[in-house]
C-alpha cells in the first residue's frame, strides 16, 4: 500500500533541481519522485485551488455588465479579503452566484456571493437597479436578508455590497436614512453545500418521512418571514437550499434564500400564496 504523503512537498522537491547543471541530476531518484507523485495522489492532501485574480475579475464583470464597477467591486472585495474565487454556483432570475473561500472572521467558512446586474439612469432596464434602491421608505429585495430573523431556516446575509454612483460600499448594517439612494449590487452569505430541494425532487421522489421532515422547516421558515412583516415573493424549489447532513442533526433541513423579490406586506398581498 502506498504511503500517503503531501504531493506538494514532494514537487517542492522536484523544482528545487537545479536545471542549469544537468551532469549533476539523479534522473532515476528525479523518476521516483515523480512515481511517488503520481501513486500518492489518492492519498495526498492538497490545498484549495486559487483561481487567478483576472478570471474573477472577468466573472464580476459578466454578472453586474459594468467594466468600472466590477473593477469597484473586486478592490471592495480585495480590501475584505474576499478574492479567493473558487467557483461558479449558478444563476437565477436575479444574479449570479460564486463560491469564495472565508477569511478572517469568516475563517474555514464556504462564502455565496451573489452578484446582482447595474444598469445606468439611461439603460432600458435602468428599473432593475432602481428597485434595488434604498429609499427612505425603507429596505426590500435581497438587503432585506441582512435584517431577516434568526433560528427559522432563513439564509440571513453576512453583508452586502452597494454602489453611491461614485464607489461600492461593503456594510454589516443598512440605514435607509444613512444610505439613501445607494444600489444594493450583491450579498455575502453562508455557501450551503447540498444543492437545491428542486434539484434532489427531480432525482428521485421524496420519501415521506422526507416530505415531512422539509415541509416543517420550510413552514417555519415563512411563519418567521412573516411574522417579521415580509413576503417571499418567489418560492420554488430552486430558492430552498439542503444543508448537509451533520451528527445529531435532522437529516431534513433546509435554508430559504434568494430575497430578491421579498417585500413587506401591502394590503394587497394574499400570504395565502406562500402557504
Amino acid at each position: 500500500m502506498v504511503e500517503a504523503v503531501d504531493a506538494n512537498d514532494i514537487i517542492n522537491e522536484i523544482l528545487e533541481i537545479n536545471w542549469d547543471e544537468p551532469v549533476k541530476r539523479n534522473e532515476s531518484s528525479i523518476q521516483s519522485k515523480v512515481a511517488r507523485v503520481f501513486n500518492a495522489t489518492q492519498k495526498a492532501t492538497f490545498p484549495s485551488i486559487k483561481i487567478d485574480d483576472d478570471s474573477f475579475y472577468e466573472e464580476i464583470q459578466k454578472a453586474v455588465y459594468d467594466p468600472h464597477l466590477a473593477k469597484l467591486i473586486f478592490a471592495k472585495l480585495q480590501e475584505q479579503g474576499l478574492n479567493t474565487y473558487e467557483k461558479y454556483l449558478g444563476r437565477g432570475a436575479f444574479g449570479k452566484v460564486f463560491q469564495l473561500e472565508g477569511t478572517r472572521t469568516f475563517e474555514g467558512k464556504k462564502l455565496a456571493l451573489k452578484l446582482l446586474p447595474y444598469y445606468s439612469d439611461n439603460d432600458y432596464y435602468s428599473y432593475w437597479s432602481t428597485s434595488n434602491k434604498i429609499t427612505e421608505e425603507g429596505i426590500r429585495g435581497d438587503a432585506l436578508a441582512l435584517t431577516l430573523p434568526k433560528g427559522c431556516h432563513l439564509n440571513r446575509a453576512y453583508a452586502v455590497l452597494t454602489f453611491d454612483g461614485k464607489e461600492v460600499h461593503y456594510l454589516e448594517e443598512l440605514d435607509p436614512q444613512l444610505h439613501k439612494g445607494h444600489v444594493v449590487i450583491g450579498t455575502l452569505s453562508r455557501a450551503i453545500q447540498g444543492g437545491t430541494l428542486g434539484e434532489r425532487v427531480t432525482k428521485m421522489p421524496l420519501s415521506s418521512e422526507a416530505v415531512r421532515g422539509y415541509g416543517k422547516q420550510l413552514a417555519e421558515a415563512l411563519l418567521g418571514l412573516h411574522q417579521a412583516g415580509y413576503l417571499h415573493g418567489d418560492l420554488h424549489g430552486g430558492n430552498i437550499l439542503v444543508k448537509g447532513e451533520k451528527e445529531g442533526k435532522s437529516p431534513y433541513r433546509i435554508k430559504l434564500t434568494d430575497f430578491g423579490l421579498t417585500h413587506p406586506f401591502t394590503s394587497s398581498d394574499d400570504m395565502r400564496w406562500e402557504w
